[in-house]
C-alpha cells in the first residue's frame, strides 16, 4: 500500500467507505475516548485541513507548488515533484501526492510521498533507512503527537505511542485509529524512510 504504483490505487484508498470497527469484526484498536477532535479536524497538512472548504483546497494547494492531476467531481488528486500516472518519486528529489475527497458524508485527505524511481532489483535489496527531513515525516510527527497527547486511556496511549525510532514513524503496529467522536474520524500515519503517508477521514 505504501508504494501505489497505478492512480486507480490511490483512488480506491479514499473511494472505499471504512465502517466502524465494530462493523468490521477486526481488532484495529477503537479508540474510545479522545479530547482533541476540533483541533484535529483543523489540523493543515500543507495547508489544507478536514475543515477546509472544497472550494478552497486547489488554491491552497496551487500556492504550495502542486498540480491538479486529475478531478473527478469528489475525488481530487493533485502532485509535487512526481513522475506521471504511476506518481512514483523522481531519483534524488522528494515528491508528494495529495488525495482530496469530498462527498455528502465524507471527507478525507490522503498525503503520501512515493517511493523514488528504482530499478526492480535496486527495490528487492533495498536496506531501511531512516527518515528524511522531509513534510510527510514532519506533518506525521506532529498529528501523532497531537492525538498521543489527547488521549484519555493511558492504557491505550501506552499501547500506541510507544517512542518512533530512526527508522519509522507512526501508531503502534501502523494501526488506523477510529477516534469516536461525532464527525467519526480515522487517522493512520506511517513513516519510513523511502516513503510515508498520512491519513485522515471523517465521516458526517
Amino acid at each position: 500500500m505504501l508504494r501505489i504504483r497505478i492512480l486507480t490505487g490511490l483512488i480506491v484508498i479514499l473511494t472505499l467507505a471504512i465502517p466502524p470497527a465494530e462493523s468490521r469484526g477486526n481488532k484495529r484498536l477503537p479508540v474510545q475516548s479522545f479530547d482533541g477532535m476540533e483541533t484535529l479536524m483543523d489540523f493543515e497538512v500543507e495547508g489544507i485541513s478536514l475543515n477546509t472548504p472544497k472550494d478552497d483546497v486547489a488554491g491552497i494547494l496551487e500556492a504550495n507548488g502542486y498540480s491538479l492531476y486529475s478531478d473527478n467531481g469528489s475525488i481530487r488528486v493533485f502532485t509535487k515533484g512526481v513522475l506521471g500516472q504511476g506518481h512514483v518519486g523522481i531519483a534524488g528529489e522528494v515528491g508528494y501526492v495529495m488525495q482530496v475527497m469530498h462527498r455528502d458524508q465524507q471527507t478525507a485527505i490522503y498525503f503520501y510521498r512515493p517511493a523514488p524511481q528504482v530499478t526492480h532489483m535496486e527495490a528487492r535489496n533495498r536496506q531501511p533507512g531512516p527518515i528524511p527531513d522531509t513534510i510527510d515525516a514532519k506533518e506525521g510527527a506532529r498529528v501523532r503527537a497531537m492525538i498521543c497527547e489527547n488521549l484519555t486511556d493511558p492504557t491505550e496511549q501506552h499501547r500506541l505511542c510507544r517512542p518512533p525510532t530512526e527508522l519509522e514513524l507512526g501508531f503502534g503496529s501502523t494501526i488506523k485509529l477510529v477516534l469516536r467522536r461525532n464527525p467519526l474520524v480515522t487517522v493512520s500515519v506511517d513513516i519510513r524512510g523511502h516513503t510515508g503517508q498520512i491519513e485522515m477521514v471523517s465521516y458526517h
